[in-house]
C-alpha cells in the first residue's frame, strides 16, 4: 500500500474515544452520510462535499472513485479537513471508513493495533510496500471472502458497501449500471464540451467514437487510465462502473 514519510498519528487515542460509540460490527461508529446517495443528501451536504472535498455527484455514488478518498485525515487541506469535519468525520473514522489506514506504514499498523485485520485478509509487510503481489483477498467480492476474512475487513471499516464499490447512481434502465446514453449519440451530434473533452483528454475522432469498440482504449479498464484519461472520462459522463 501506500507509504509516506511522516509521524506516528495519533489514530490509537481516537480510536479509544470512539469505542463507546461505535457499532457491533466495526470499531468506530459508521459516518451513515457517506452511504447515501447524492441525491438524497441535503443541499448544504451537497455544497461541503463538492466545495470543500471535490466530490461531484458520480465520485460521491461509487465508493473509491474520489480522489480525496486515497488521502489519510494527515494529508487533508485544513479546508478539506473542515469539509469532513461538517459532514461528521473526524481523525479516526476519516482513517477506518475512506482511508481503510492505506496511508499508514506497516510499521503504524502494527503499532496502533491494526496489523492483525490486514494480516488475516492476507497481506504482510512486504506486499503493502509493494514489493510482493497483493493477497488474493483483494480480487475477491464481499461474498466470496470467508468470515474470517470479512469479520478482518470489518475491523478496518470495510463491508458490503464499500468493499464492493456499490454504484448508488441513479438507474432506472435494465442494466446493471446507468447506461451511458452519449455514447451511443454520433460525433457530429455530440456537444462541443463533449466532443473537445473526448479528443484532448482520451483521444478520439470522429472514427473511433462512431465505431464502438474499436478504440484501443475501450479495452481498458477505468483502473488503469491515467489521471488526465480519468478525468476526462469523469467529465463526460464515463466512471469506473460504465
Amino acid at each position: 500500500m501506500k507509504s509516506y514519510n511522516k509521524p506516528l498519528l495519533s489514530a490509537a487515542t481516537t480510536i479509544l474515544a470512539h469505542i463507546a460509540t461505535s457499532d457491533a460490527t466495526f470499531p468506530l461508529k459508521k459516518p451513515d452520510i457517506r452511504y447515501s446517495p447524492w441525491q438524497e443528501l441535503n443541499s448544504t451536504s451537497q455544497e461541503v462535499a463538492e466545495t470543500k472535498l471535490g466530490y461531484i455527484p458520480i465520485t460521491w455514488n461509487v465508493h473509491g472513485l474520489a480522489d480525496i478518498e486515497d488521502n489519510g485525515w494527515w494529508q487533508l487541506t485544513q479546508d478539506e479537513a473542515q469539509g469532513a469535519t461538517q459532514l461528521g468525520w473526524d481523525e479516526a473514522t476519516w482513517d477506518c471508513f475512506i482511508d481503510h489506514y492505506g496511508s499508514y506504514d506497516w510499521s503504524e499498523l502494527v503499532e496502533n493495533n491494526i496489523s492483525d485485520a490486514y494480516e488475516a485478509l492476507g497481506w504482510n509487510e512486504s506486499s503493502w510496500n509493494g514489493d510482493s503481489e497483493y493477497p488474493p483477498s483483494e480480487a475477491k467480492w464481499w461474498d466470496q471472502l470467508s468470515d474470517e476474512e470479512q469479520s478482518a475487513a470489518n475491523q478496518v471499516c470495510y463491508f458490503l458497501d464499500n468493499w464492493d464499490d456499490i454504484d448508488m447512481n441513479p438507474n432506472d434502465g435494465i442494466f446493471p449500471h446507468p447506461k451511458p446514453d452519449f455514447r451511443y449519440v454520433p460525433w457530429d451530434e455530440l456537444s462541443d464540451d463533449i466532443k473537445d473533452t473526448a479528443k484532448t483528454a482520451l483521444g478520439y475522432d470522429e472514427s473511433t467514437w462512431d465505431n464502438i469498440g474499436t478504440y484501443y482504449l475501450e479495452s481498458n479498464v477505468f483502473g488503469n487510465l491515467n489521471s488526465t484519461e480519468k478525468e476526462g472520462a469523469l467529465d463526460i459522463g464515463f466512471y469506473s462502473h460504465t
